[in-house]
């Protein structure tokens, strides 16, 4: 099974290297990659054999040959080309390797970054809004742009898509293209839109926010009060 385009294996073959190996994984999972690091006391032919089995996109490869010269080996399941990159720009060159892979797929548009204030025009122009892998706070933007969200069935804080969203398998494709061919309806896309709009007024705009804070904190008071 293919894991998502922005997924990356870390194959550690110096068990020595750990906190290099966790401080690769931090800047990977912050340049926005998911990152899955295999440091099992295994032969490196098992490590390289078990990440192609799973579908990894991209495999950076630790071992004690390139850190002697301070690199790393970033190898693109897609083409099979392996290159050395230096071991401080390791999220960059993932990261670039996946945008490339992302534009090169028929129908994708890979816009550069954006500030988070300049979402919304984005979101109303959508039909439907995915987070394929990881949770964000971008997603009750999006909601309250009266999109209809897709998001894996891992997601922990399901209050934000009760009404207005729909789950799928993660890393299943198929289970993807399907809950997307289900919204294919401009009816239900309508109906979950606007249930979404609504519900982040209700629960998740400043002012219900700051009702609810201040809920809690007179039930404290109220608690203190009666124990004193």
């Amino acid at each position: 099974m293919d894991r998502a385009a922005d997924t990356a294996a870390i194959l550690l073959l110096d068990p020595d290297r750990g906190v290099l190996v966790a401080r690769a994984a931090r800047a990977l999972l912050d340049a926005g990659v998911d990152v899955i690091i295999d440091d099992r006391p295994d032969r490196a032919g098992v490590k390289f054999s078990d990440a192609e089995l799973v579908g990894i996109p991209f495999r950076i490869t630790i071992g004690k040959r390139g850190l002697a010269t301070g690199t790393a080996e970033l190898t693109d399941r897609a083409t099979g080309e392996t290159v050395s990159i230096p071991l401080d720009d390791v999220a960059k060159h993932v990261r670039e390797a996946v945008s490339e892979a992302i534009a090169a797929c028929d129908g994708c548009t890979l816009l550069p970054f954006r500030p988070h204030r300049e979402f919304p025009p984005y979101y109303r122009a959508a039909e439907i809004g995915i987070w394929p892998t990881q949770e964000s706070m971008s997603m009750l933007d999006a909601a309250a742009c009266a999109l209809p969200i897709i998001v894996n069935d891992t997601l922990i804080a399901r209050e934000r898509i009760e009404g207005n969203g729909i789950t799928y398998r993660l890393n299943d494709a198929d289970d993807l293209a399907e809950k997307i061919r289900w919204l294919s309806d401009p009816d239900r896309r309508r109906e979950l839109g606007s249930t979404g709009a609504r519900r982040m007024v209700e629960l998740f705009s400043w002012g219900a926010i700051a009702r609810q804070r201040l809920a809690d904190y007179e039930a404290a008071v109220t608690s203190r009060r009666r124990s004193a």
